[in-house]
């Protein structure tokens, strides 16, 4: 099974790594989780430890001799065992090149893929005869036995002796029937395909009849307490928690009691109110202010006088005085103290002597709870009244609790007297079982027999199939040779016809067996090939003998590519070809397997941004799909993406170009412009410049007259240089852009750059350039007087 797909990182010892060192440069975080990404880009300065890391995975492939030790290794750094993925692993670097492309005097003979072998069918012809067919006629044979081993119905089968134990646990008479009666189901008990698998290691001490008997006494046992309706035990009463919060509750209402309650500060009249509540605890304050309140009754319920406004109002305003914040929390207390009646099932405890005194005494326990919590009521209505709480309370409910132990201990005599039917389905669960592995046991000897007769059957099928798999892939390496040349050769011209944007700019033709190197239609010499063509051969054929020889589904199986500063020596035409390129060729190989994994190294910044637009075109942005570290010090980190500070100085530098300053390189200030456009266009909008200049929402910020204009001027902008990422603001010194256009028109376009800013974000280009001094009126009446395009 593969590997690939869970690759996080290797371990690596050589080279420039002198101890052991666990790399993960293959592993993403996730929400505090560590998984496998698909592709890596690892930037690091020349001598940092690139090579070795690819030589490293070149180890693993078993081609590379300085490497002491490599091995794969998941995201949380486990070793992975990727021998099944040794031909699934390509490493492209400077050794590559040097071991796969030799330029001679005579032609490219190392790209040969076929070899100078003249007996490779006799080869062919030998190991089928002698190796294959042999290993295939042993296959065949066992494979027809290994089929009645797949057989149920055959006795060689275990799934045979398997039904014999599951058909000899089913049935009314059997240990499903049995369980039926223990449980008093109305249905037989399951048994599915483990389920003997409870019985086989019993070890019942008497025999299968003696099991028997057992079972039947039991049975009748059982009946027997069945038929005499004797009732189940019973549970005891328990109400402790019940006694604590009744206590409780007693403690809290006796210190509520004791609480002085302020009076308001009331008048004379007030103050006789106050004193006829005091002694007339049937008075309900809140009942008599709900009653004050309905403006429609103008008559006392009570006697019967009439109630005019003001005295209305007189009493109104003291009730709320008498009603204030602290009574009212008073009176929430008290409410939290009112006591709870226990209930009991009298039903349940018929059978129990003394059940009839326990209702007295609790019947007195409810009785004096009424009271109370009459009382305590009668407090909240007026909770200025005098309330008393009668002593006798505790003795009663000391009562009550005596009688309630009194009565336990009534249940627990009467639970004693009861037989324990529990024990009894219990030991006849027992019983049944060990009479099942009885009936099931000599099956189970059988199926283990048969279980070890069919792996070791399967054990050498699989073994001849894995010598037969060696000896296809020996075949296949010599096929592969017998291939037509010309398609590898097809494959390789069509990388460098991409690369070089033209058909006959390099190619290579097979002429007498030899590989002969062509420019637009001559024989180039092995002293006229550059550095950098001779590396873009090995690129491309690099891709190519992955390929080779597989079927036109290749593409589809798992694959780890390593590829190792591809573009360091190539000029800036030659770039742009082969980042083409690789984002073609891998896109291929990323999109046809979601397992396939890429490692990109690059000492190169320029590469690592060129790399990381091109995977997220293919695969879209997301750590599981790349991830970009820097490998430093022997250590992989991730790449620091912080947005450079330099930004307002850009907009400053083409403000000021535009306003006709000299102290702004001419040569640099089409870069600047650029630099400038992408980065406002990248962190406001969050796509490229090219895309801005079409997007209709945007442009509609714009007036109408000038959206014609803008657009025009963004399509020449555009056109002259690919959109770099907002990480390239600080690093993109290579692009001589605008070298073409005159001084007067660099400025012009500056201006442009500057209005069209300000006409989507005028804010935005404010305070970025007062950031660097400029003053805001200035700015204003500077960028007015551009804006008029008809003028310029």
């Amino acid at each position: 099974m593969s590997e690939i797909g869970k690759i996080g990182g290797i371990k690596l010892k050589g080279g420039y790594f002198e101890s052991e060192k666990n790399l993960s440069i293959l592993t993403a975080q996730k929400k505090g989780k560590k998984y496998a990404t698909k592709v890596s880009i690892i930037y690091g300065e020349n001598g940092s430890g690139k090579t070795t890391i690819s030589k490293a995975f070149s180890k693993i492939k078993g081609t590379d001799e300085d490497i002491t030790l490599a091995k794969l290794l998941d995201a949380d750094e486990n070793i992975i065992d990727g021998q099944n993925d040794v031909d699934n692993i390509f490493v492209f670097n400077e050794e590559y090149v040097d071991n796969n492309l030799k330029i001679k005097q005579d032609g490219l003979n190392t790209i040969v893929i076929l070899g100078a072998q003249n007996d490779v069918d006799k080869q062919i012809n030998q190991i089928e005869n002698e190796d294959l067919n042999p290993v295939d006629a042993k296959i065949k044979t066992l494979g027809n036995e290994k089929l009645k081993y797949e057989d149920s119905s055959n006795i060689d089968s275990p799934e045979y002796y398997l039904e014999q134990m599951i058909k000899k646990l089913q049935g009314d008479e059997n240990w499903a029937g049995r369980q039926r009666i223990i449980k008093d189901n109305k249905r037989n008990e399951n048994v599915y395909k483990i389920t003997y698998k409870d019985f086989i290691n019993l070890s019942p001490k008497v025999s299968r009849d003696k099991l028997i008997e057992e079972f039947h006494d039991l049975r009748n046992e059982l009946e027997q307490i069945k038929n005499n309706k004797l009732g189940s035990k019973l549970p005891p009463l328990n109400l402790n928690s019940y006694f604590g919060t009744l206590k409780e509750n007693l403690k809290r209402l006796n210190k509520l009691l004791q609480q002085q309650i302020d009076s308001p500060e009331l008048s004379n009249f007030d103050n006789e109110l106050t004193e006829m509540i005091k002694n007339s605890p049937s008075i309900n304050l809140s009942k008599t202010r709900q009653i004050l309140s309905n403006t429609k009754i103008n008559y006392c319920p009570t006697c019967l006088q009439k109630i005019d406004d003001v005295y209305r109002n007189i009493l109104l305003k003291f009730i709320d005085q008498y009603l204030n914040r602290d009574v009212e929390k008073y009176k929430n207390e008290l409410r939290e103290s009112f006591m709870e009646k226990c209930n009991i099932d009298y039903v349940t405890f018929s059978d129990i002597q003394g059940l009839e005194r326990l209702k007295e005494t609790k019947k007195e326990l409810d009785s004096i709870i009424d009271e109370i919590n009459q009382k305590i009521q009668t407090k909240i209505d007026n909770p200025y009244a005098s309330v008393i709480i009668d002593d006798k309370f505790l003795t009663i409910l000391h009562d009550f609790e005596k009688g309630v132990e009194s009565f336990n201990t009534k249940v627990t005599k009467y639970n004693e007297s009861i037989p324990d039917q529990q024990s009894i389905v219990s030991e006849m669960s027992r019983v049944n079982n060990e009479i099942a592995h009885y009936d099931i046991i000599e099956d189970y000897k059988m199926m283990e027999k048969a279980k070890k007769d069919r792996d070791e059957v399967i054990a050498n099928f699989n073994s001849l199939n894995h010598k037969k798999n060696k000896i296809e892939r020996k075949l296949n390496e010599l096929k592969e040779k017998k291939k037509n040349v010309k398609i590898a050769l097809d494959a390789i011209n069509s990388g460098l016809e991409y690369i070089f944007f033209s058909k006959d700019r390099l190619y290579l033709r097979y002429e007498d067996n030899k590989y002969i190197l062509y420019t637009h239609g001559n024989p180039v010499t092995p002293n006229n090939v550059s550095v950098g063509e001779r590396n873009i051969i090995a690129l491309c054929y690099f891709f190519t003998s992955i390929l080779m020889g597989k079927s036109e589904d290749a593409y589809e199986n798992p694959y780890l590519i390593i590829i190792d500063d591809p573009i360091s020596s190539f000029d800036m035409e030659n770039r742009i070809g082969i980042m083409s390129y690789l984002k073609y060729k891998l896109s291929e190989f990323l999109k046809s397997n979601k397992e396939t994994q890429v490692v990109l190294l690059t000492h190169d910044l320029q590469v690592l941004f060129d790399s990381e637009k091109m995977i997220s075109e293919i695969l879209g942005k997301g750590v599981l799909n790349y991830m970009s570290y820097q490998l430093r010090e022997k250590e992989i980190a991730a790449c620091d993406k912080t947005y450079r500070n330099g930004y307002s100085r850009l907009m400053s530098e083409v403000y000021d170009y535009g306003n006709g300053s000299k102290s702004i390189d001419s040569m640099v200030i089409g870069n600047e412009m650029r630099k400038l456009l992408e980065a406002f266009s990248t962190f406001n909008y969050r796509q490229g410049i090219d895309k801005i200049s079409l997007d209709e929402d945007i442009l509609n910020k714009i007036t109408k007259n000038d959206r014609l204009y803008y657009k025009n001027l963004m399509y020449r902008l555009v056109l002259h240089g690919e959109s770099h990422a907002e990480e390239r603001i600080e690093t993109l010194n290579d692009v001589n852009f605008f070298d073409f256009i005159s001084e007067s028109e660099k400025r012009r376009t500056a201006r442009d750059i500057i209005c069209f800013l300000y006409a989507l974000d005028p804010i935005h280009v404010i305070r970025h350039l007062t950031k660097q001094g400029k003053k805001e009126n200035e700015i204003k009446e500077t960028i007015k007087s551009w804006s008029d395009h008809s003028k310029r």
